[in-house]
């Protein structure tokens, strides 16, 4: 082989590995999931083969669940939303703080957590819920203990969640 071909085979190979046309590594059992790319900006559902069958514009995702009725719920950084698997936005809850976690509870409610950081440490509630019509029903704020709360999950939601009976 003459070093031009050679040289034209590792650019073939490396256009293959830059535009995805390798299969997706999987070892042990495999999994269908749902995850967040915070560097594309995305939700994906993908399938126990690896292939991504769904995904929909997410800007900053740090937390997302599959509901009972199947839409996504998940975080965009300033704000949740609900999707279809139609792609068809259900709800949109936006804020002027970070939103880093959501958790939709059994009666419909909506509860998430404000980051606070970059300056905001102290200027607001660290957990908001509301309402699906977005009124605001119950906030927590301990700002001596806490700075910039990442995750929730509420304790006193009915179910075993080894078992995928917390409502989300």
């Amino acid at each position: 082989m003459s070093k031009v071909q050679i040289l034209v085979s590792l650019a073939a190979l490396q256009m293959v590995h830059v535009h995805g046309a390798e299969p997706p590594i999987q070892q042990g059992t495999p999994h269908p999931f749902v995850c967040s790319d915070y560097s594309a900006g995305k939700v994906f559902i993908v399938s126990a083969k690896g292939k991504a069958e769904w995904e929909y514009p997410a800007p900053n995702c740090n937390d997302l669940w599959i509901l009972p009725n199947g839409n996504l719920l998940f975080t965009t950084g300033h704000g949740v939303k609900e999707v279809t698997r139609e792609k068809e936005l259900v709800f949109d809850y936006q804020s002027k703080s970070e939103i880093y976690a959501c958790q939709r509870l059994p009666d419909g409610n909506t509860v998430m957590t404000n980051w606070l950081g970059h300056g905001n440490i102290g200027k607001a509630p660290h957990v908001i819920e509301f309402t699906r019509d977005k009124k605001v029903v119950w906030t927590f704020s301990d700002h001596k203990t806490m700075k910039t709360i990442a995750s929730i999950q509420l304790c006193d939601v009915p179910g075993d969640t080894t078992k995928w009976e917390i409502k989300r």
